[in-house]
């Protein structure tokens, strides 16, 4: 079963990454490929808190869920857009373990259960120009206004359990404006060609493990009360990721932290797009871009 959703997103902390491209395709099936920047693809970790999802028809039952997610950046030659820019999920933990239990019923996805934690360590007022957009008290999932301030506008630490065994830790803080700086190592020329590669996602690809057809989520999709995406800077003074740091398949691979980015409180809708059927069955591994065309 799928259901269009409407939800509160209530705040997102996205952790984004380059790494080699050629270990990451082996986490993207076919016929998907990673997409990638002079020779690096772009694993991200995304830590939003939902509330209120329920039916688009219906509207009830609503219920509420923190997220981890892995999430690759790839491409997908549609039947209906073309090559198409999206993402992969290649994890997603879910907390509370009766809401897994339920969105694993009713959705295409694998969820895992798991616990998530997120501690404010501090806050602080928006820098001169910096507004908060959703009431006077500094809380998590408040939306800050873009400034030219230096922030921080408040700070959090995150844990992620998985199987009683660590899966993310991280140390954030929110500014009220946008990165000028790149990490040493970066794949990026500037911090305006980060932002462009991470703020146009408007799609989800699961392909069904017989190679023969991919279910397309559509994510940005607008409602009446839509709002696009309000990134601002994430700082990361400390981030561990189990998948990434502590897995043999990027053993030896350098993994850069990429210009990471914070989402506060907007109203968000998911829809299900018609499942596209392939004219083959798709099986083998995963592709780097570059080695054989989209198909």
């Amino acid at each position: 079963m799928r259901f269009d959703v409407y939800a509160d997103l209530d705040h997102l902390y996205m952790l984004n990454f380059s790494v080699d491209a050629a270990p990451l395709a082996k986490l993207v099936p076919p016929p998907l490929r990673v997409l990638r920047k002079r020779g690096r693809g772009f694993p991200s970790i995304v830590l939003p808190s939902i509330k209120r999802l329920r039916p688009v028809v219906t509207r009830f039952p609503a219920v509420d869920y923190e997220l981890c997610g892995l999430r690759i950046l790839v491409e997908y030659g549609s039947q209906n857009t073309g090559i198409t820019k999206g993402i992969y999920f290649a994890r997603l933990i879910m907390d509370p373990a009766w809401v897994r239990m339920i969105a694993g019923l009713v959705t295409p996805f694998d969820f895992e259960a798991g616990h998530i934690d997120k501690r404010r360590t501090e806050t602080a007022a928006p820098a001169a120009g910096g507004v908060a957009t959703a009431g006077a008290a500094p809380e998590l999932g408040r939306s800050i206004a873009a400034s030219a301030g230096p922030g921080p506008a408040h700070r959090c630490q995150i844990t992620v359990e998985q199987g009683g065994k660590p899966f993310l830790r991280a140390d954030v803080s929110v500014e009220t404006g946008f990165p000028d700086k790149l990490t040493p190592g970066s794949v990026f020329t500037d911090s305006n060609e980060a932002l462009a590669t991470y703020n146009d996602i408007s799609y989800g690809f699961i392909p069904s493990s017989s190679g023969t057809e991919v279910k397309v989520l559509q994510i940005a999709d607008p409602h009446p009360n839509y709002v696009a995406w309000p990134l601002v800077s994430l700082a990361v003074d400390d981030v561990w990721v189990q998948a990434l740091h502590d897995a043999p398949l990027f053993e030896g691979s350098r993994i850069v932290l990429e210009p990471s980015f914070f989402v506060g409180r907007l109203p968000r809708y998911w829809r299900w797009l018609q499942t596209e059927r392939l004219a083959e069955p798709v099986r083998g591994e995963a592709r780097v871009p570059g080695n054989e065309p989209v198909q």
